[in-house]
């Protein structure tokens, strides 16, 4: 199985530090990926298959083989549902669940902090404005088109609660 990233022209990515931001174009949204989920969506290039990849991610992270896998496929399936990935996951290895995750840093904790290094996979997604609605009047202070606080200002001290909040 061949994982592959959609098409380069459908989003605009930037290295901002540690993570790797994502606009996607058609979708009008933004991602944030942090360097694990960087790490896998760098090496969905359609040539490497996801046994290779848990091998990189395992050398990389100097993790075992299972515990690669779970990740890798956590990694995969965020980035399916943040629709970065033209390829559909069938999963071989048991993904990794938010209860597995806190079970593993748990047991990591317990053992040894510096036994659980690996920072696991996350994409963090925003929706963008478009340009229409990035320049809309906001009403309540937001937007270009005037609005604001301004006809509530001067009033708020005649508000019926006010001497009570006041006092």
């Amino acid at each position: 199985m061949l994982p592959k990233a959609r098409l380069s022209d459908e989003l605009v990515i930037t290295q901002v530090g540690d993570e790797l931001v994502i606009y996607d174009r058609v979708r009008d949204r933004a991602h944030s990926l942090n360097p694990t989920a960087a790490f896998v969506f760098q090496h969905c290039n359609g040539q490497t298959s996801t046994d290779q990849l848990t091998a990189l991610l395992a050398a990389e992270h100097h993790l075992s083989q299972e515990r690669a896998a779970q990740v890798m496929w956590l990694a995969l399936q965020l980035l399916e549902e943040a629709h970065l990935l033209k390829w559909r996951a069938k999963r071989g290895a048991r993904p990794l669940t938010r209860r597995r995750i806190l079970m593993m840093a748990g047991a990591a904790a317990a053992t040894t902090v510096a036994a659980f290094k690996l920072e696991l996979p996350v994409v963090t997604s925003i929706l963008a404005p478009t340009p229409a609605e990035a320049c809309a009047s906001g009403g309540w202070g937001g937007g270009g088109g005037g609005g604001g606080w301004w006809p509530w200002w001067p009033w708020w001290p005649w508000w019926p609660w006010w001497p009570w909040w006041h006092h």
